[in-house]
C-alpha cells in the first residue's frame, strides 16, 4: 500500500489520520511524553470525557 511506500521517507505520525488503532501506537507518537500526558489527563480529565480517536487512558493514582 501506498503507506508501505511513503514511510521509509517519513518520520512520526499523525493519530487523527492513522487507521492503526493498536495501544502501541500510542507509544509511537507520543514516547517518553506518554507517561506525563496520563498524568496531566489524570489531572484535568478523570473521567477519561476525551476519549475517541485514540484514547487515552489517566495515569493511575
Amino acid at each position: 500500500m501506498w503507506d508501505a511506500e511513503v514511510a521509509p521517507h517519513t518520520d512520526g505520525l499523525s493519530l487523527s489520520f492513522d487507521t492503526d488503532t493498536r495501544p502501541e501506537c500510542l507509544h509511537d507518537a507520543f514516547g517518553t511524553n506518554l507517561a506525563r500526558l496520563r498524568q496531566v489527563k489524570r489531572a484535568y480529565d478523570p473521567d477519561n470525557t476525551f476519549r475517541t480517536n485514540f484514547p487515552i487512558q489517566p495515569a493511575d493514582l
